[in-house]
């Protein structure tokens, strides 16, 4: 009974911060080896730097392209097409914030993930904290009936996610090598993957059993399981 309620209730946080959660995943589009360049460094010709853009946009555009299922609203401003970026607000699906290149992207992506970082890292009952958020570039958005909506920014996609949540579930993995953003469906959760809780493990058994891994106690296992071998060689 327990489990089926603990089931129930990631369930309900994986829907209540759903929209969140796509900022999230945005953020881990990008590697810790190139996370760093430079406004120099993006508006520059070199090719490794191209080779960085190009591969996050590629991965994005399958992650974040539109699919058939999106809101009508979507598929009309974006024709549907491939090669598209589109954030979407979680109170209003019908409102889309589309990125059109690589480095309006990266930039995004850098933006969204230094805020997260910071609310991570933010302690419950701290008094205002200021975001870095800047503001994206001025967009009117036409809806498919001719309405504009002027004034649209990342801003305005990403503070709704935000709104109601808690800050406690926005949590940096700390397994070695790792440092991606995660939304912990449960409190508890300590890492962003199966595979970093098990690094996390391991880490935990070499800090408390360090004697484990000396050539002595490996010994007297290798001993052990010789004489446990020499014992059910008897039975049979």
């Amino acid at each position: 009974m327990r489990k089926a309620e603990n089931s129930s209730r990631e369930r309900f946080v994986t829907s209540r911060y759903a929209a969140l959660a796509e900022f999230v995943a945005l953020t881990n589009l990008l590697e810790p080896t190139n996370d760093s360049l430079t406004a120099s460094q993006l508006e520059s010709l070199d090719p490794e730097v191209i080779s960085v853009l190009e591969s996050v946009w590629r991965v994005a555009c399958q992650r974040f392209g539109p699919r058939p299922s999106d809101p009508p609203a979507i598929l009309a401003q974006t024709g549907g097409a491939e090669g598209i970026v589109v954030l979407i607000r979680g109170d209003d699906p019908n409102r889309p914030y589309a990125l059109t290149s690589p480095i309006d992207l990266y930039v995004t992506v850098r933006t969204v993930r230094d805020a997260l970082r910071a609310l991570a890292t933010t302690k419950p009952g701290t008094l205002p904290i200021d975001l870095p958020l800047q503001a994206g570039p001025a967009r009117v958005q036409v809806r498919p009936d001719g309405r504009m909506l002027p004034g649209l920014d990342l801003r305005d996609f990403f503070l709704p996610a935000l709104a109601g949540g808690d800050v406690r579930r926005i949590k940096i993995c700390p397994a070695s090598g790792c440092g991606r953003l995660f939304m912990a469906t449960r409190r508890n959760k300590a890492s962003c993957s199966d595979a970093c809780a098990n690094r996390l493990k391991a880490a935990r058994f070499r800090k408390d059993h360090a004697s484990y891994y000396t050539a002595e106690e490996r010994q007297k296992r290798a001993d052990r399981n010789a004489r446990r071998k020499r014992r059910i060689a008897k039975l049979r």
